[in-house]
């Protein structure tokens, strides 16, 4: 971080402090139970903004003041700065909901990260911890408070796929001396006491929830019972061979996924033009996509009636189709030009996924191969499918998942801090926002598919070729240099495989759902 300064006014006694690069979003964190500000810093270096850490009483540099809960909130409420993103952990997390709830007008989003709706078990939330066992924690807490902390800490690395990292992290910070165990006590009555179903449920600001897929202190299931109770714009996402600190076991990862979701949204005359521009060299280059594409149709249903090929290209799913009853379509005019001189007996026009030019429940099935993942709000996609399909019908498409180019991904981390490899959807965003739009999804598969070069250049030739060069928001302006060209020529060498190749990883998901 380029800097550390402790805010001396107001709030200097919660234990605020803030540090500052280059501004991006104005982050602010609040960690979780028996931890403290410390804990975030592994993901607060791969963040660009400024990031303002706020320690709970007893924690870290805050005083062992005992508050009660409403006046947390109240004085912490008002020394939030404007347009800020809160990130919350486990407590923190919980915490950070009832801020976001009352000060609106300060939060433009709300993240959280291993935090449940309500943290002990209720009748009408059973998907939490079970009391007997908080009543049990909370007790032994009272007795032995230093031993009950370092078993809490291996507690939630439990699960986790690098549980040793989590584990170790977590025990470097400070464990509770006695005159901060009646604040300690006071977080955990307010774990007990806390129930944030009703400010959720009620969309205030953009929500964006993570939890991990094997956390023994919030089950993952707490995340389906989320998804019911949330506005469809909010996003829940379960991540594998995750435990309860997923920002200290994976912070790149995690990192990724906020800049991801909190990014403006792509530039559609950008994209169009992009691929309009490839549109006369893409069959050149396109052998990743015509494999996608075959494997694609070998899982396409027999359609009755009218199929979209939505994202056609030129034409390699309408090709493999073989009806006349097929529609193209495409956000770039002359991939449709092209698609329809190849099979002059279609119909073509220019279309947006996120906003079909179709009436409703006109068609048997939507068919798009890797397409998808240009566009930004799945949620809108799936929604409208739904709408065009008509009972019965089905949407069938390929799609690129956040492995997609991994090694390019990190050899660009060793060049600049800029975006180079364009993001990508998980299998979990892609099956809730079916859901969200009531398609039943029929089946879901996700495989590697590694393509292999000698060098570097034919790879990022090949992805020019086909249009798919970078266009996300946060791409670096202007021409990249021979210099940086040739660092990252030097950091992908590391990826030599025994054969002495260059891979290059597509991270394919397929994907089929069915509206009832």
């Amino acid at each position: 971080m380029d800097c550390w300064m402790r805010w001396r006014k107001a709030g200097a006694k919660w234990g605020w402090m803030i540090t500052a690069n280059k501004p991006t979003h104005n982050w602010v964190f609040l960690h979780g139970w028996g931890s403290d500000s410390r804990t975030w810093q592994p993901l607060c270096d791969l963040l660009p903004g400024r990031h303002t850490f706020i320690d709970l009483p007893g924690f870290g540099s805050a005083l062992a003041d005992t508050l009660d809960l409403d006046s947390f909130l109240t004085q912490t409420g008002a020394q939030l700065p404007q347009n800020c993103v809160l990130v919350g952990w486990s407590l923190g997390g919980m915490l950070a909901t009832q801020l976001a709830h009352r000060n609106p007008e300060k939060v433009s989003a709300l993240i959280t990260i291993a935090s449940n709706a309500i943290f002990v078990a209720r009748d009408a939330w059973p998907e939490a911890m079970d009391r007997a066992t908080f009543n049990q924690f909370y007790g032994d807490f009272e007795r032995e408070a230093s031993a009950t902390w370092t078993r809490f800490c291996a507690l939630q690395a439990l699960g986790d796929s690098k549980r040793k990292q989590v584990a170790q992290h977590l025990r470097e910070q400070k464990p509770p001396q006695p005159e901060r165990e009646a604040a300690w006590q006071q977080g955990l009555r307010w774990l007990e006491r806390l129930d944030n179903r009703q400010l959720l449920a009620e969309r205030t600001v953009p929500q964006y929830h993570l939890f991990g897929a094997t956390d023994a202190l919030v089950p993952a299931v707490a995340a389906n019972h989320l998804r019911q109770l949330l506005p469809s714009s909010a996003m829940v996402e379960v991540l594998p061979a995750a435990g309860h600190a997923p920002h200290l076991s994976d912070p790149e990862l995690i990192a990724q996924k906020l800049k991801n979701w909190l990014a403006p949204p792509l530039d559609k005359r950008r994209i169009a033009r992009s691929f309009g521009e490839a549109a006369a060299t893409y069959d050149r280059f396109a052998q990743i996509q015509r494999r996608v594409a075959a494997d694609l149709y070998n899982r396409c249903p027999t359609f009755d009636g009218a199929v979209l090929d939505l994202g056609c290209g030129t034409g390699f799913m309408a090709e493999q189709l073989s009806s006349t009853n097929v529609l193209l379509a495409d956000l770039a005019l002359p991939m449709v030009k092209i698609a329809q001189q190849k099979l002059p007996g279609l119909s073509g026009l220019v279309a947006d996924a996120e906003c079909l030019p179709l009436g409703d429940k006109c068609l048997a099935g939507v068919v798009s191969s890797l397409a998808l993942q240009w566009c930004r709000d799945l949620n809108a996609v799936a929604h409208e499918a739904d709408r065009v399909l008509r009972s019965g019908g089905e949407l069938v498409f390929s799609t690129l998942g956040p492995g997609t180019l991994h090694e390019l991904k990190k050899a660009w981390q060793s060049v600049d801090a800029y975006t180079h490899v364009n993001s990508f959807h998980s299998p979990d965003a892609v099956r809730t926002a079916m859901e969200k739009a009531g398609l039943v999804l029929v089946d879901l598969h996700r495989y590697p598919l590694v393509a292999h070069y000698d060098e570097l250049m034919p790879l990022l030739r090949e992805l020019k070729g086909i249009g798919a060069h970078n266009i996300n928001p946060g791409s670096r302006p202007g021409l990249t240099g021979v210099r940086q060209l040739r660092q990252l020529e030097e950091s992908y060498q590391q990826f030599r495989d025994q054969n002495g190749k260059l891979p290059a990883t597509y991270d394919v998901i397929l994907a089929r759902a069915k509206k009832p």
